[in-house]
């Protein structure tokens, strides 16, 4: 097999495992009332996992940021929820609504939906290796090989 076809099935591989990234948000940590990270970058078909750790809490969607207004029914308090990134671009708010979690203790949070393209990392998101660093990283060795 040539030296091209090995590259194209390699790359091919890549493209179809590693272009969605998954993203921990704790909840509950250290048993105080907020999320950590309380914001992240996030490309499309990212999963924020939602990982409760301690308290009572769960997680709904606002209408704004810092805002506890409700839009969407919340998720109770399981160990794990995943919420799957389906907005090309903008923000998704966050908030717990449980008691006065959001009103009095400002348990609010915030994914920041970047273009696939031009993510960048910075001090809000946790150190990930996104499925699109990878592929770059892996085409610049491929041609390094060759």
């Amino acid at each position: 097999m040539s030296r091209a076809a090995v590259l194209f099935t390699i790359l091919a591989s890549l493209l179809t495992t590693v272009i969605a990234t998954t993203i921990v948000i704790n909840v509950g940590e250290d048993n105080k009332n907020q999320f950590v990270p309380n914001a992240v970058n996030a490309t499309k078909g990212d999963v924020i996992a939602f990982h409760f750790v301690g308290g009572h809490h769960d997680v709904v969607q606002s209408d704004s940021f810092g805002s506890c207004n409700q839009i969407t029914n919340g998720c109770p308090n399981p160990e794990w929820y995943n919420y799957t990134v389906d907005l090309p671009k903008g923000q998704i708010w966050f908030f717990c609504s449980t008691l006065t979690h959001c009103k009095y203790y400002n348990m609010t949070g915030t994914i920041f939906v970047l273009d696939s393209l031009n993510q960048t990392n910075n001090a809000a998101t946790p150190l990930v290796y996104t499925g699109f660093n990878i592929l770059i990283s892996s085409i610049v060795a491929a041609f390094l090989m060759i």
